[in-house]
């Protein structure tokens, strides 16, 4: 049987490598004087803060509607949005002949010409 000197040598160092894996520490180790994972004192978990205040609604300005057989848009801010169309973070769910519904998750929020209308007469 021939061997090359290179085939031992790898045995050697594998053996010695599988063999130091299951070594025990010494005996002179201490075991850890606390538990790592406790949090010092005065830390609170995040869960345990409170809240942060909702955002407030943005101020989306819905300028005019067109709705017609087929198809609707609308003018919000003075960009033109379809129906499903997304605008910032939400997404236009209805649009009707004076109001439009924009969607964000669970958030419903819901523009309508005659509040906006009435927004301008008290600024007038």
């Amino acid at each position: 049987m021939n061997i090359s000197a290179s085939a031992v040598t790898a045995a050697i160092l594998f053996a010695a490598l599988c063999a130091g894996a299951h070594a025990q520490p010494p005996a002179s180790a201490a075991p850890p004087s606390k538990n790592p994972f406790d949090r010092p004192r005065g830390i609170v978990a995040v869960s345990s803060v409170a809240p942060a205040a909702p955002e407030p609604a943005p101020d989306f300005e819905l300028r005019t509607t067109l709705t017609g057989p087929g198809r609707a848009m609308a003018n919000i801010d003075g960009v033109i949005l379809s129906l499903g169309e997304r605008y910032f973070e939400y997404r236009v769910a209805a649009i009707g002949e004076a109001r439009v519904v924009l969607v964000k998750g669970d958030e419903r929020l819901v523009l309508d010409l005659r509040d906006d209308e009435a927004a301008q007469d008290q600024r007038r």
